[in-house]
């Protein structure tokens, strides 16, 4: 018999029945089941794809904010692809006997302490349990992104990024942020279209119906969201004196800072601004020609925003609202403070509570009795709108989010993270190749704006830690590893000529 036709056969074979079944389920009801089971097969039918591009999908994911609803826990997507390729790295480190990773042993030590503070708390603080999972526990979640963080730094340094192709993947990194717009166009297009949010990230959408429920200043979070990725996507490529330097960039810029203010967020542009400020310093860029217009435009840019505020849609001018001299709707501003007075209030709170943990954090445990009895205390009034915020570890701080639940050995371990990091990074753009310095230099600069945003206004490590370990893994893979400055050669040796006995030199 003919192979060709007998192969033939077998594909028929295969395909006809499963396309049928395919179609089966999709013609009806479509539940969480019957979408699990539409998944897994598509899953199976891309195993090939996703075994040839497992990195770059795991470089867009990162951002993505995807969310595997159908999946217990409802995990992110860059989670799951943090498990494949650190899967496939440890894999070929046994097949191919070769390093897995770049090798840097302090930042593998940093990270390594971090995760066994992480676990250690854990195991004397109830456990790692999710509700999804059927635990009687809540609060696992956040345990689990943190050690998903910490792989995910060496799920990056598992391969090398090739120097031709290191724009396409910085694009990919910041770009793939522009999936969060989506969110929002689902939403503003109506209920016909929420079988998208299956794919789309949810959680942006949720923040405009809540706001706009509330009838508070409406955000729309996923536009600010894919306006400051692409924002910071421009100036990693390009830098900022290539992007202030070319007019039609720098017009793009100006037309992305409003969207990037409709999420009401007034870190969005602190985020923005510091990392423009670091890049200009980084860059040197104070020390030439260009460093007056520079001061002089954006002086004149705040000069003209002062009349125009008040004719700008409430969540931008919520989100200017923390710089001085602007008429903001007093409406507008009352929401933006209350937001601040209800985090310094909760901050204040909590002040007796720290010293008992100190030795031993409070870990992320919770019962799911507990944590219902607050929120249903604090809807009738019995106890302040913060006080449910605490016992969910909700504590808008970065510090704290890190000493509450792990202690002064946590803070400590994730300080030494931090500052291996930003070494390692500094290292890079000061010493690494030099097509890669300007994205280099960008990558310290937004590094750093993060750590400062982190400390100084808001963070939580449960959710800002796999941020940080995404942009040093990019910046080893790109590097392949951390640089190091060149050794100084060798002096040319002298030469002696004559005699040794004692005889005459020349």
């Amino acid at each position: 018999m003919n192979t060709a036709a007998l192969r033939t056969l077998m594909i028929y074979a295969i395909v006809l029945p499963l396309a049928v079944f395919i179609g089966w389920i999709v013609a009806g009801d479509m539940t969480r089941s019957s979408f699990a089971t539409l998944s897994t097969i598509i899953f199976v039918l891309l195993l090939p794809v996703l075994l040839k591009f497992h990195y770059p999908i795991l470089v867009f994911s990162w951002n993505t904010f995807i969310t595997i609803f159908f999946l217990p826990g409802q995990p992110s997507l860059w989670m799951i692809m943090t498990a494949i390729n650190f899967g496939l790295a440890v894999l070929n480190r046994i097949i191919q006997k070769r390093p897995a990773f770049f090798p840097n042993p302090p930042i593998t030590m940093a990270l390594l302490t971090l995760g066994a503070v992480v676990l250690v708390t854990a195991g004397l603080r109830g456990g790692i349990g999710v509700q999804a999972l059927g635990s009687s526990t809540v609060g696992g979640k956040s345990y689990y992104m943190i050690l998903a963080g910490i792989v995910g730094y060496f799920a990056f340094a598992s391969q090398p990024i090739p120097v031709d192709r290191a724009r396409f993947y910085v694009m990919l990194f910041f770009l793939s942020g522009l999936v969060t717009a989506g969110s929002n166009l689902i939403y503003l297009a109506g209920e016909p279209f929420y079988i998208l949010f299956a794919i789309f990230p949810v959680s942006f959408a949720a923040v405009q119906a809540v706001t706009e429920s509330a009838g508070q200043v409406s955000r729309i979070a996923g536009f600010g969201a894919a306006a400051s990725a692409s924002i910071f996507c421009l100036f990693a490529v390009s830098g900022f004196r290539g992007v202030v330097t070319k007019w039609w960039r720098l017009l793009l810029v100006l037309a992305l800072l409003p969207l990037a203010a409709m999420g009401g967020y007034r870190t969005t542009l602190i985020l923005i601004g510091l990392t423009l400020v670091i890049l200009f310093l980084v860059e040197g860029l104070w020390k030439t020609s260009l460093f007056p217009p520079i001061l002089l435009a954006a002086l004149i840019s705040f000069a003209l925003l002062i009349p125009l505020t008040p004719h700008l849609p409430n969540s931008i001018q919520r989100a200017l609202s923390f710089l001085p001299g602007l008429k903001v709707n007093p409406m507008v501003r009352y929401d933006a403070e209350a937001s601040t007075q209800w985090r310094v209030l909760m901050w204040k709170a909590m002040q007796p509570d720290l010293p008992k943990y100190l030795w031993l954090g409070k870990g992320y445990a919770l019962s799911a009795t507990d944590l219902y009895l607050a929120e249903a205390t604090v809807r009738r009034n019995r106890l302040p709108s913060y006080y449910s915020a605490i016992v969910s570890g909700n504590y808008h701080n970065g510090p704290l989010s890190v000493y509450v639940p792990f202690g002064a050995f946590g803070s400590l371990a994730f300080l030494a993270f931090i500052c291996v990091a930003m070494r390692s990074l500094y290292l890079n753009a000061r010493w690494g190749n030099e097509h890669l310095r300007t994205i280099n230099r960008f990558l310290l600069a937004y590094f750093t704006a993060r750590v400062v945003l982190f400390f100084g206004a808001f963070g939580a490590i449960s959710t800002d830690l796999y941020v940080f370990t995404g942009l040093l893994g990019l910046s080893v893979a790109l590097n392949r590893g951390v640089c190091r400055k060149p050794a100084a050669p060798l002096p040319d040796p002298v030469r002696l000529r004559g005699a040794f006995d004692g005889g005459a030199v020349q």
